[in-house]
């Protein structure tokens, strides 16, 4: 199984220590892990303050560096 690795933005701003410790755990469980180094911003912060249809091409943007894992 290939994993995708997201790392939001508040995630690596907030809690930077989270991410380091999400890939070791999978690593330990025997994961394939990816970085999509090409991503970006997904949105979520434009969502959830009601500017969703604003983030359509983030969606695309991140559907595409992620099409290529399982999960």
């Amino acid at each position: 199984m290939t994993v995708g690795l997201i790392i939001p933005c508040y995630v690596n701003q907030l809690y930077p220590d989270a991410k380091i410790v999400t890939r070791q755990l999978l690593q330990t469980l025997g994961v394939n892990i990816v970085y999509p180094h090409k991503q970006t911003c997904c949105g979520q912060s434009m969502a959830n303050s009601g500017f969703e249809h604003l983030t359509q091409a983030c969606s695309d943007h991140f559907i595409e560096n992620f099409s290529r894992v399982d999960c």
